[in-house]
């Protein structure tokens, strides 16, 4: 660490190194509202899809059970394309 500088925050350290990792180092930025925006949708893309272990393994916003009998899994792109989750056929015509 450097000398006279603030101590790291392991849990925005964390949060900061996984949005890096995971969508800034994929994507070449244009301009800052293309950053924001992309910062925005992966955020979002975070909190309804992926699960946490502090959660037992769910997400922070809820999310109706899709039973296999609803329809055939699907990718839905995500975060401009750069990530995708799975949902059935019939939910994601529901849902939009």
């Amino acid at each position: 660490m450097a000398r006279r500088s603030p101590l790291p925050h392991p849990s925005v350290e964390r949060l900061m190194g996984s949005r890096r990792r995971e969508c800034l180092a994929q994507v070449i930025m244009l301009h800052k509202r293309h950053l924001q925006r992309l910062l925005t949708s992966s955020c979002a893309s975070y909190h309804r899809c992926h699960t946490h272990l502090s959660l037992a393994m769910d997400c922070p916003e809820l999310r109706p059970t899709q039973l296999p009998e609803s329809g055939k899994a699907i990718a839905v792109p995500d975060v401009g394309g750069l990530h995708h989750h799975d949902e059935r056929a019939a939910a994601s015509l529901h849902a939009r």
